[in-house]
């Protein structure tokens, strides 16, 4: 079954806007935070392995 994708600007929300917005950047992609917790691959890697751990693997299929 298809998904719709959420798209949402981040200028929209007044919590990312804000931190964007602190410091300095038009965008929240280039705050530094997002950066180094949001684009890491071995952030992303250790975030999955303790998703996986708290919630189990999904029974269905992701990709066909």
């Amino acid at each position: 079954m298809p998904t719709a994708h959420e798209r949402r600007c981040c200028q929209s929300t007044n919590i990312v806007d804000g931190k964007a917005e602190a410091e300095g950047v038009p965008w929240i992609t280039l705050h530094e935070g997002f950066q180094v917790n949001c684009l890491n691959i071995h952030v992303l890697e250790t975030s999955f392995y303790e998703f996986i751990h708290d919630y189990g693997p999904r029974e269905e299929q992701v990709h066909e």
